[in-house]
């Protein structure tokens, strides 16, 4: 089961990592750098609901926050991922989501990714982003549910 995935990263991912390592840095405060971030991460609904204040507000009263240095070490993974050529040595079936509104890891970056493994099923959320399992766990969880469901019965 994957969401919200890449196997290689495209120009528009190179910059986008790029921006939020300059971000990371120079944002004037912590709650800025989440604000901008998650732009690019929830709908504009998780925005205009309260959604994504909640999960701001949540995320600095974590006592156990990211570093920028570590947030950085991650973008630095993120741009060298490079996974395509490997994918068809899995084996086992795989359901690849996308959000269809995901502008960090658009559904195009997914689908390239089911199309390398042999039984990977591909599929897009309709209205969702980059993390649906936030925004719609409900439905995220059931789409989820029903997949594990049928795997286990043709097993």
């Amino acid at each position: 089961m994957l969401t919200s995935t890449w196997a290689e990263p495209d120009a528009y991912f190179l910059t986008m990592a790029e921006a939020w390592h300059w971000l990371a840095e120079r944002a004037p405060s912590e709650r800025a750098m989440l604000e901008a971030f998650y732009l690019w991460i929830y709908t504009r609904r998780a925005h205009e609901d309260g959604t994504v204040a909640a999960f701001v507000d949540e995320a600095l009263a974590f006592p156990h926050g990211q570093s920028v240095d570590a947030f950085q070490r991650q973008l630095d993974a993120f741009r060298q991922h490079a996974t395509l050529d490997r994918l068809g040595a899995i084996t086992v079936p795989t359901l690849v989501l996308a959000g269809e509104r995901d502008i960090a890891t658009p559904p195009d970056l997914g689908r390239a990714v089911a199309e390398r493994i042999g039984d990977a099923r591909f599929e897009i959320l309709p209205g969702e982003a980059h993390q649906p399992f936030q925004e719609s766990p409900e439905s995220f969880n059931s789409r989820v549910d029903a997949f594990w469901r049928e795997v286990g019965t043709e097993a």
